[in-house]
């Protein structure tokens, strides 16, 4: 197990420097901890895929997994609320897919399309996760697991766009809604996979 979970963290460390000097481009408009949440987000995705492939389970404290996704929300309240670049709060899309055809369009840098498209959603599948795991039985209901990201994202977004840290667009609540979906739909296969203890 040792030496599986040691392989799996040095492949995707490795991959990772290799692919961050197209990442530093994301810190010139975002919050450098895109760097850091990106990072983090990789290297679990990377160990999630060996174990799930190798059909083997990591049993973590239940202390240190509440820790690590404290921090992450910490990380995702600093990217989504400190951005370098400036006011962006006067910018409002009402009209479902029209940003997502822009940066489908070919007319912005693929990193930033990319990054874009991809972050609204993966950024969002660790809350949905979050939410099915620890709160099963209000999860359940669907009329709650629909009200509950669409509440916090429209606090988000509303937030965003009243301290002109963020634009008010509809399609981030799309993708970010789809992201805590997918959570949602994963939930069973990381309970299988990542096995939490009180100790």
């Amino acid at each position: 197990m040792q030496r599986l979970i040691t392989g799996s963290l040095i492949i995707s460390q490795v991959v990772f420097i290799l692919v961050f000097p197209f990442l530093k481009d994301l810190t010139s408009y975002l919050h450098p901890i895109v760097l850091l949440v990106t990072w983090f987000c990789w290297t679990a995705a990377i160990l999630f895929l060996v174990l799930w492939v190798k059909g083997v389970s990591l049993y973590i404290p239940q202390k240190l997994l509440l820790i690590a996704f404290s921090l992450y929300s910490l990380g995702l309240i600093l990217l989504l609320f400190f951005r370098p670049s400036g006011p962006a709060g006067s910018a409002v899309n009402l009209n479902p897919f029209q940003t997502i055809q822009f940066y489908l369009s070919g007319r912005v840098p693929f990193l930033i399309a990319f990054y874009n498209l991809a972050a609204n959603i993966g950024l969002f599948i660790p809350i949905g996760v979050f939410w099915k795991a620890c709160f099963s039985k209000r999860a359940k209901s669907p009329f709650r697991s629909f009200l509950f990201p669409l509440i916090l994202i429209v606090c988000i977004e509303g937030i965003q766009f009243v301290t002109n840290t963020g634009a008010l667009d509809i399609d981030d609540l799309i993708l970010n809604i789809l992201g805590v979906y997918i959570g949602y739909g994963i939930t069973p296969l990381c309970k299988r996979i990542i096995r939490t203890h009180r100790r």
